[in-house]
């Protein structure tokens, strides 16, 4: 193994024990186990909806449940991993650790994409658990397809990555209170505005341009989880254009946390 890859995946497995051993982990566990719990109650009993005096069975409405489920737990480890990420690279530098660290024979980028895919790891890893356990629910108990489910993980890890990163980079001039804030504002804000504009809302300026080109937060597991709505419904969403936005988005991120890094005065 090449010295700078040896050295690369030093880092990240410290910087993945440094997120590990945060005091927010033990709060991140309790609210992964409440969700389990919510999740476990919401799929184990079977009502009934009334449409215009007619009943619907659970299995004619467990896709479109399924489907947010899917969704907000998707989101939630989206904003798992910029808050773990918020003070992740901002931290050392403040205690100087990081400064021992660069100066040594370690570059900047390396340093930076350790810390982020240290922070980003500990989120990966309690969202990847809860989502894919409430997959194997929705499977089970309602027979929806496992494969939409997946796909929609990997997604909203990949969305991570992007709001880790750009937590990241945000934090090494706004602080970690105020980077923790941005992230849960911007997050499920932006994913307001995706939803809003597949139901149709006409949406136009930055606004519109940031629902239909920005990070796909909410419009990626749509896509994918579409096939749970059934033949009758039809999303206006391309999966090959969502994913391509989440990469594109996701690579876009980490560069501009290493420029941002490589602006920051070291030794202050």
């Amino acid at each position: 193994m090449p010295a700078a890859l040896r050295a690369f995946a030093w880092l990240a497995t410290e910087a993945f024990s440094d997120a590990f051993r945060r005091r927010i982990v033990p709060a991140i566990a309790a609210l992964a186990l409440l969700s389990l719990l919510f999740v476990n109650t919401c799929t184990s009993f079977s009502p009934t909806v009334v449409n215009n005096g007619q009943t619907l069975a659970l299995t004619q409405v467990s896709g479109v449940a399924g489907l947010v489920m899917m969704v907000l737990l998707g989101l939630w480890t989206v904003v798992l991993a910029g808050v773990l990420a918020a003070d992740h690279l901002a931290e050392p530098l403040n205690d100087g650790s990081a400064n021992l660290l660069l100066s040594r024979p370690i570059s900047r980028a390396s340093y930076a994409f350790a810390r982020l895919a240290g922070a980003w790891a500990m989120a990966a890893l309690a969202g990847a658990i809860v989502l894919d356990a409430t997959a194997l629910l929705l499977y089970v108990r309602q027979g929806l397809a496992i494969g939409p489910a997946v796909a929609a993980t990997g997604l909203a890890l990949l969305n991570g990555v992007c709001v880790a990163a750009l937590a990241m980079a945000l934090s090494l001039w706004l602080g970690s209170t105020l980077t923790s804030l941005a992230v849960l504002a911007s997050v499920w804000g932006l994913a307001s505005l995706e939803v809003a504009t597949l139901l149709g809302s006409d949406l136009s300026g930055p606004i519109g341009a940031l629902a239909a080109f920005g990070p796909p937060l909410a419009t990626a597991p749509l896509a994918v989880l579409a096939p749970w709505l059934g033949p009758d419904v039809t999303v206006d969403t391309n999966v090959a254009w969502v994913a391509a936005r989440a990469l594109a988005w996701a690579v876009a991120g980490a560069l501009l946390l290493v420029a941002a890094f490589r602006r920051v005065e070291l030794g202050r």
